[in-house]
């Protein structure tokens, strides 16, 4: 059963409102990033995005087993590897590593 995103903070994460996106880059990941916290923190954008994803990805699943991993994440992962166009590997190497993502 997939949650829609973990409740409790681990060590050393940052809160999403806490994110701090320098505005002068020039790419389209801080543009991302920026989108993504603003889905996140607003309400009626949070509920709409959480509904499309429930409706697509847990339609039909039984609310057992594993959690794996939460909706959040696989949209903001998914995103992330068609905002920048990126290879699989490229983005577990960003989600491993890269502390904006």
């Amino acid at each position: 059963m997939r949650k829609r995103f973990e409740q409790q903070l681990q060590l050393g994460q940052k809160p999403i409102s806490e994110i701090q996106i320098n505005p002068r880059y020039r790419s389209a990941y801080p543009k991302l990033i920026f989108a993504l916290k603003l889905i996140f923190t607003t309400p009626e954008y949070n509920e709409k995005v959480f509904s499309i994803l429930k409706d697509k990805i847990l339609k039909g699943k039984k609310k057992t087993g594993r959690t794996g991993m939460d909706l959040w994440m696989l949209f903001v992962l998914a995103q992330t590897r068609l905002c920048l166009n990126i290879s699989y590997d490229e983005l577990h190497r960003m989600a491993n590593v890269d502390n904006m993502l």
